[in-house]
C-alpha cells in the first residue's frame, strides 16, 4: 500500500470556503506595481520567493535552534544546540539577517534540544527553559549573548518531554506546559522484541511566581504520549490554551481563564496520528487555528497532504473539507508565517532526509502560501543545499532582517553518517518578474 503523509489544517470558526486548495497559483491583482524589479501591489508581495541559502558551519552535529534576542541589540540572533554536555554555538545577527558565530557563554548542563524562550524572571532579558532528565532548568539571560551559568532547577514528574511557554493566567509572565514521558523496559523481554515503552505520561502546567520562580504544577491527563505541543486561543475568550498531538487525535485542552485547564477535547485526524503542529489564524477569523502533519499509510510512499479544517467556537473541530496534495518524502517540523507579506499566515515545513529508503539530497523546505479564508496552494520547495545527503535536524522562523517578513532557518548535519553540520538561513523576499 502507498503512504500517505498529511499536514491537517484545524481552523476555528465557522467560515467555509470554496477557492481550490491544490492550486499553487497566486493570482496577480490589477493595478499591480514593480519595485526594484519586484511586482507589488500595495505593499504585498505577489511573486513569493526565498533568498539561497547562507551556510554556516556548526562545530557539532547541530540539533534544536533557538531564535531570539539573546545579545540585546533589538535583532534576532540563532542559539544552536549540539548535544547535552556542550552549550551549544550563538549566530548573532549584524541586523541584516548575515550571522557571526561564537561559543555560547552557559552552562554545559543544559538541553536546548528541548528548549523555549521567555522573559522568565522580568528583567528585560531572554531566557531559555529546557526539559531532560526528570528536571525543569531555566538559564537567565545576562545580555551580551551570556546566559547564567547555574541552572535555576524543578523536578518534573517525567523524565522527558516537551515544552511550550505562554501566559496561562493572564498576570503578564511566561508561564510553561510540559507534555512529558517515561520510559520504562519492555514487558516482555527478548530478542527482536521492542525495546523502552511509554510507562506514565501526562501534560504538566507550571505557573510563574515572579522573578523566574515557578508554583507547584498541575496535571493534566492524556491518553498517550504526546509528540507536539502548542498554544493558541482556540475558543476566542482571550486566554491561551492549549493543543497537544497525541496518539491519532489533537487534544485541545481549553484555559478556564486562571492558568487551569479543562478535560481534552479530541478530533481525530486521518492516519497515523499527528505529528508537527503550528497555530496561526489561518481563515482570518479571529480565532486560532491548527495545522498538523499526518502520515496516512504506513507504507513507503510519496504524497503529502494538506488537510483544511474549521471549528467550532468552543474549540471543538470539524471535519477537512478541502486537500493538497504534495510528492515529497517525509514532512518534519511546521511553522507558519506571513512569508509573502499579505497579511495572511501561510504554512512552511522542512522535509526529512529519508523515507521509505528515499533520500532529499538538497534538504528542501517547502511554503504553502495562504490562498485565503484558510485554503492554501501547493508546496513551492526550495533546496538548502545542493551536494551532501543532509539530514534535518531542526526548523524555525523569524525575522532575521528586520523587514517584517519572517525567514526560516535550518539545521543539517548527522555525524554518524558524516553528512555537513550546517545551519542554513533562508530570507523572504518578493520574487523577480
Amino acid at each position: 500500500m502507498q503512504r500517505l503523509s498529511s499536514v491537517a489544517l484545524l481552523l476555528v470558526g465557522c467560515g467555509r470556503t470554496g477557492l481550490d486548495a491544490t492550486s499553487s497559483t497566486l493570482t496577480v491583482l490589477a493595478d499591480a506595481s514593480t519595485v526594484d524589479g519586484a511586482t507589488t501591489e500595495g505593499g504585498r508581495c505577489l511573486l513569493f520567493d526565498l533568498t539561497p541559502p547562507v551556510l554556516y558551519v556548526t562545530t557539532s552535529a547541530p540539533g534544536n535552534v533557538l531564535p531570539g534576542d539573546f545579545a540585546g541589540d533589538g535583532s534576532i540572533d540563532i542559539l544552536v544546540d549540539e548535544g547535552q554536555g556542550d552549550p551549544g554555538e550563538l549566530f548573532t545577527n549584524d541586523a541584516k539577517g548575515a550571522f557571526s558565530q561564537k561559543p555560547l557563554q552557559a552552562s554545559a548542563a543544559n538541553n536546548y534540544g528541548n528548549a523555549v524562550t521567555g522573559d522568565f524572571n522580568g528583567d528585560g532579558r531572554l531566557d531559555i527553559a529546557s526539559q531532560a532528565n526528570g528536571m525543569l532548568g531555566i538559564d537567565f539571560g545576562m545580555g551580551g549573548g551570556a546566559l547564567l551559568s547555574t541552572l535555576t532547577s524543578i523536578a518534573t514528574p517525567y523524565q522527558e518531554g516537551l515544552l511550550a511557554q505562554g501566559d496561562f493566567n493572564g498576570d503578564g509572565r511566561p508561564d510553561l506546559a510540559f507534555a512529558g514521558v517515561t520510559m520504562g523496559p519492555s514487558p516482555v523481554g527478548g530478542r527482536g522484541l521492542p525495546g523502552p515503552v511509554p510507562i506514565a505520561f501526562g501534560l504538566v502546567v507550571y505557573l510563574n511566581s515572579g522573578e523566574g520562580t515557578f508554583s507547584s504544577p498541575a496535571t493534566y491527563t492524556s491518553a498517550t504520549t504526546i509528540s507536539s505541543l502548542a498554544t493558541g486561543d482556540f475558543n476566542g475568550d482571550g486566554h491561551l490554551d492549549l493543543v497537544a498531538a497525541a496518539g491519532d487525535a489533537l487534544a485541545v485542552y481549553i484555559n478556564a481563564g486562571d492558568g487551569t485547564f479543562g478535560d481534552a477535547l479530541l478530533v481525530h485526524v486521518s492516519g497515523l496520528g499527528p505529528y508537527g503542529l503550528a497555530v496561526a489564524d489561518f481563515d482570518s477569523d479571529g480565532l486560532d487555528d491548527i495545522a498538523t502533519t499526518t502520515v496516512t499509510d504506513a507504507d513507503a510512499g510519496s504524497l503529502d497532504v494538506l488537510e483544511v479544517f474549521t471549528s467550532r467556537a468552543g474549540g471543538t473541530l470539524y471535519a477537512p473539507i478541502a486537500d493538497v496534495l504534495v510528492s515529497s518524502p517525509q514532512f518534519g517540523e511546521l511553522v507558519a508565517g506571513d512569508f509573502n507579506g499579505d497579511g495572511l499566515p501561510d504554512l512552511a515545513t522542512a522535509f526529512a532526509g529519508s523515507r521509505g529508503g528515499t533520500t532529499v539530497a538538497s534538504a528542501p523546505v517547502a511554503v504553502f502560501l495562504n490562498q485565503g479564508g484558510g485554503v492554501f496552494g501547493g508546496a513551492v520547495t526550495y533546496a538548502t543545499r545542493t551536494d551532501g545527503l543532509p539530514t534535518i535536524q531542526s526548523f524555525a522562523s523569524a525575522d532575521f532582517n528586520g523587514d517584517g517578513v519572517p525567514d526560516l532557518v535550518v539545521a543539517t548535519g548527522n555525524e554518524d553518517f558524516e553528512s555537513p553540520n550546517e545551519v542554513a538561513v533562508l530570507l523572504s523576499r518578493c520574487a523577480q518578474r
